[in-house]
């Protein structure tokens, strides 16, 4: 998820990740960590974006912090487990950062969960440009079939 910098979310975020592990750990998922990342972003990377050519992200000028949450744990059987706990603490970044007015509705692919798609959060409009660009350089789709998962245009 992204937002403006706000402290009481990032409070929030690490009082519900505090609490996820402990409950992780009490149904016996074992050597699970679950690892917080904020990223800030500052206006002047957006500026020079915007400078060099453009921003297809859709960014505003404005501090951004991306925020990640990342887990490690030891079995496999107790993957839904875990990533129900993962997106506990980002339904409370959300809903604090809109509650406060400080919710981006951007996704940064590098980050972006199976169940969120990073590109529409790039807005319609760059959305769209960035198909067209597609099609001019790709006209057969050879990248969009090809590819085995990720961020496709084609799925948007």
């Amino acid at each position: 998820m992204a937002s403006l910098p706000d402290l009481e979310m990032y409070k929030a975020v690490e009082e519900v990740r505090s609490q996820q592990v402990e409950a992780l750990q009490a149904v016996g998922v074992e050597d699970v960590l679950l690892t917080m990342v904020f990223q800030p972003i500052a206006t002047g990377a957006i500026n020079a974006c915007d400078a060099a050519g453009g921003n297809p992200l859709g960014l505003k000028a404005q501090n951004h912090n991306w925020f990640l949450v990342m887990a490690d744990w030891k079995n496999q059987k107790d993957e839904e487990t875990v990533r129900k706990s993962l997106r506990t603490i980002i339904d409370k970044g959300e809903e604090i950062s809109k509650k406060n007015g400080t919710y981006i509705p951007f996704k940064y692919a590098n980050y972006a969960s199976r169940d969120q798609n990073p590109l529409a959060s790039y807005g319609p409009e760059n959305l769209a440009k960035l198909k067209e660009i597609a099609l001019k350089y790709d006209a057969e789709e050879v990248f969009q079939k090809l590819q085995n998962g990720g961020w496709l245009l084609s799925r948007t």
